[in-house]
């Protein structure tokens, strides 16, 4: 059984892992920045982690369009703090996102973003009755 204090040993074990992947990229990196090339397989090795994590599935239907979203929102729930800060470090440093079979440009996944949010239903909330 998993309970909060088991979560959130593994989270902090799990950041602790990231930061120091991060860290160990950093340093081999010339100019002490993370390359893109590293940068887009941390990223979708951390998406993929999330989804294990929440889904059971090594990448969840639409997983891409609900961690930008969580990325996006300024609730604090959906991601770990170090979640998103991953994940915008990542993406940033990737100029681009992950989609389940491919990696796409920032410019191109806007553009699949701003698709996929139209065709959505919209969500109510008690704010816009």
């Amino acid at each position: 059984m998993v309970t909060l204090a088991n979560r959130a040993l593994v989270s902090a074990r799990q950041s602790a892992a990231f930061d120091h992947a991060i860290e160990d990229r950093r340093r081999s990196s010339r100019f002490g920045r993370i390359s893109r090339t590293h940068a887009k397989q941390l990223l979708r090795v951390l998406m993929s982690h999330i989804s294990e994590e929440r889904y059971a599935a090594s990448w969840h239907i639409d997983l891409e369009f609900r961690l930008w979203e969580e990325m996006q929102s300024r609730s604090r729930k959906g991601l770990m703090a170090f979640e998103r800060a991953g994940l915008i470090l990542l993406s940033g440093a990737a100029n681009g996102w992950w989609t389940l079979d491919r990696f796409v440009s920032m410019k191109r996944w806007l553009g699949l973003y701003e698709t996929y949010s139209a065709t959505q239903p919209r969500k109510f909330s008690a704010r816009s009755r």
